[in-house]
């Protein structure tokens, strides 16, 4: 690896995702069941419809790509998807939350193919394997702290609380995504 700066950069970006995606993702079922006592086959068919949607938004993220830059696509999605996380748990049903989840789910994963490629172009062609395998290291790596980390804050605090340590963690990985590599080259 001759490209330690870039992949350094770029995994603490990941461990600042991570940790905030650990913080609510796995606990997305739980949240709903909870929250709303929904059945599980409610819940199910939220999840698949959010991932189809997630597909269709990800073909939509290539325009933006070509009209505000990679980084910029990826900061602006993941600052967008900030309101939709802030809004699920202020939701009075489980309808307006699902709305606000596949918004969320969308945006926050239109980011990812964006970021994957213009990662991969910061390397050396014989540097994106080993740069690959690092940057998703750490990201599974923080996500598994942000999810044992998420129970201790619905005990100590509320349901509610692991979203906003998410979206803290959100907010704070994309201001640094953006000040990392968006500034002089978008």
């Amino acid at each position: 690896m001759r490209s330690w700066g870039v992949v350094a950069r770029y995994c603490l970006f990941q461990a600042l995702l991570g940790l905030g995606s650990g913080l609510v993702v796995p606990w997305f079922s739980y949240y709903f069941l909870t929250r709303f006592g929904v059945e599980l086959s409610d819940v199910g068919i939220l999840f698949a419809l959010a991932q189809a949607l997630t597909a269709l938004g990800n073909l939509w993220a290539s325009k933006l790509v070509s009209r505000l830059g990679s980084v910029r696509t990826a900061v602006a999605c993941q600052l967008a998807s900030l309101g939709a996380l802030l809004a699920i748990p202020v939701s009075p049903s489980f309808a307006a939350a699902s709305a606000f989840y596949i918004l969320r789910a969308v945006l926050v994963n239109m980011a990812d193919p964006v970021l994957r490629a213009f990662y991969m172009g910061l390397l050396e062609r014989d540097e994106r394997a080993s740069g690959s395998s690092l940057q998703f290291t750490v990201f599974w790596a923080s996500r598994s702290l942000g999810a044992y980390g998420s129970g201790f804050l619905v005990e100590a605090a509320s349901l509610e609380a692991p979203f906003l340590a998410c979206s803290a963690f959100y907010l704070a990985a994309s201001l640094y995504l953006h000040v990392a590599f968006g500034r002089g080259r978008a």
